[in-house]
């Protein structure tokens, strides 16, 4: 980047032990001859946690903080974040320590009893079809912008009390840790071993 007239900022670290990764960082950086190099960290960070990498000796020199800073503890928020999952024609994840993704582009299916009554999600390639379990995503944005048209919030009610009535009650308790059924495709965990 020198010899082309260009100087590195500053690296982003935004998951894993992040004391732990900016101290390793560091030292790569001063080792580089790259003191001047910024570490910055994110990940669902507030005062409290940045605090706490301080006291415990992280080498980060600033923080992004950004949905502790709009919405408080009492109001919830839904995490949300874009994953890369396929770049062109190569299937692409995320490998960080707990926070790894599945490579491609993706549907869940879903299957039912002769009653109608869920018996498991099946999370598989958007393309394939799986036998006996009805497709559960369809797209709403295209180019960035929105495609078709919003549903009402009563047709989204109605939608809830549908699916919940649908899901057996061992799923709904919040004591007896019966956790639902969500496999992975033949096809999709394939595509995970071949990147």
């Amino acid at each position: 980047m020198r010899k082309q007239g260009h100087s590195l900022k500053g690296i982003r670290l935004d998951s894993g032990d992040l004391i732990d990764l900016s101290c390793r960082v560091r030292e790569i950086l001063d080792h580089a001859g790259l003191s001047e190099v910024r570490i910055f960290a994110s990940n669902g960070l507030d005062e409290f946690s940045i605090h706490e990498l301080l006291a415990r000796g992280a080498r980060i020199d600033a923080f992004g903080v950004g949905t502790k800073v709009g919405a408080c503890a009492d109001a919830p928020y839904m995490d949300v974040v874009y994953k890369l999952v396929k770049l062109n024609d190569r299937l692409v994840r995320k490998l960080s320590p707990g926070k790894k993704t599945l490579a491609g582009e993706k549907q869940v299916f879903r299957k039912a009893d002769a009653r109608g009554m869920f018996t498991g999600d099946v999370i598989g390639m958007r393309d394939e079809s799986i036998e006996n379990a009805t497709p559960q995503l369809s797209l709403v944005m295209s180019q960035g912008r929105p495609v078709g048209n919003r549903p009402a919030l009563e047709d989204i009610q109605a939608g809830f009390k549908s699916n919940f009535k649908a899901l057996p009650d061992r799923y709904k308790s919040i004591h007896e840790g019966h956790r639902y059924p969500v496999n992975l495709s033949d096809r999709l965990a394939q595509a995970q071993n071949s990147i």
